[in-house]
């Protein structure tokens, strides 16, 4: 932990050390705040008046998707750049949503978003937030039970009896977290196995 009277100028600017940090204050906690210097051994553990204060129904990434302004030097950068396979491309003509999909060597994948019209809801999106991570999936063992623990947790959860259940976020920055059971296949990764030419 850190002294109370500790004084930090630059908050933003401090890096996150490698290990587990106990938080002294719950509103540091919740501000995510790393302290520059401070780290607990690795058999440390998070104090009764810690962060955590539910359960947790997540068993792991699914994947992630970004939105981006213009598909070509996003596809650059991730494959290009950083030598992640594009495995498979398409355009959306009916919601105007050019969409690009790259695979990780942990089976998850990144997802692409861009918008072909001005109409686009992916234009809409960028005009309001800008570019970047827009939504993180996450697997979950059940559905019904994962709703029901994050609504225990006082998570805001929209979309319940769809297939698209996500927990809406309620601090800046953070993404729209989608609920995805590990059962649940993907259309692109159906279709790419159906049609092999197509990428």
């Amino acid at each position: 932990y850190y002294p109370d009277n500790a004084v930090f100028s630059d908050p933003v600017g401090l890096r996150p050390q490698t290990g587990f940090v106990i938080f002294r204050r719950k509103r540091d906690c919740a501000r995510g705040l790393v302290i520059s210097g401070w780290r607990a051994s690795a058999t440390g553990s998070l104090p009764e008046s810690g962060c955590m204060s539910g359960s947790n129904p997540f068993l792991g990434v699914d994947h992630q998707v970004f939105v981006v302004a213009e598909m070509g030097p996003s596809i650059e950068f991730w494959q290009g750049q950083l030598a992640i396979e594009l495995q498979f491309r398409t355009t959306n003509e009916e919601y105007g949503v050019d969409q690009a999909f790259f695979t990780l060597p942990d089976g998850t994948f990144i997802e692409l978003l861009a918008p072909t019209a001005s109409s686009s809801p992916v234009a809409k999106i960028l005009e309001k937030q800008g570019e970047g991570l827009y939504l993180l999936a996450m697997k979950v063992a059940n559905l019904p039970s994962a709703i029901a623990t994050l609504q225990a947790n006082g998570a805001t959860v929209t979309g319940e009896g769809s297939d698209r259940v996500c927990v809406q976020p309620t601090v800046p920055g953070a993404p729209i977290i989608q609920l995805w059971p590990e059962d649940r296949p993907h259309r692109w990764r159906d279709t790419l196995a159906t049609n092999t030419h197509v990428k």
